[in-house]
């Protein structure tokens, strides 16, 4: 879990993070990366597109490309190009799955990552230039 922001791990036992559960508004609507990263796969599958988050997770098993075509893009990289692609009545499903909007966490300092420099620069501990 990301000690500078509301990201949490998924062990109860984790003191840390059992605080951060307790203190945490539900109604809060606002995500960091830390946050969103930790639902990239069919179980829990988060997109982003223009800085809101979406949980996608229920629509998987109905979309009409598969599972896969969604959850490569989940995680924390912008989809926004995707949604664009889809059809006004599709685009409007999305809406229905909103979570929140995504904001920066306090740990990320400076200008928020974007494109390929998103999901590299956690792995990359900064190195990309941001």
């Amino acid at each position: 879990a990301c000690p500078c922001c509301d990201d949490v791990c998924e062990d109860p036992a984790c003191a840390a993070c059992a605080a951060k559960r307790r203190d945490r508004d539900p109604r809060k609507a606002r995500f960091t990366l830390c946050e969103v990263r930790r639902h990239a796969t069919a179980k829990s599958c988060w997109l982003v597109a223009n800085g809101i988050v979406y949980d996608v997770t229920t629509f998987l098993p109905r979309h009409p490309a598969g599972t896969f075509s969604i959850v490569r893009h989940a995680g924390g990289r912008d989809c926004a190009e995707d949604l664009s692609f889809h059809s006004p009545k599709a685009q409007k499903l999305w809406a229905h799955h909103k979570l929140g909007r995504l904001v920066r966490c306090p740990s990320e300092g400076g200008a928020r990552p974007s494109g390929l420099r998103t999901w590299l620069a956690p792995l990359l501990g900064g190195l990309t230039g941001t």
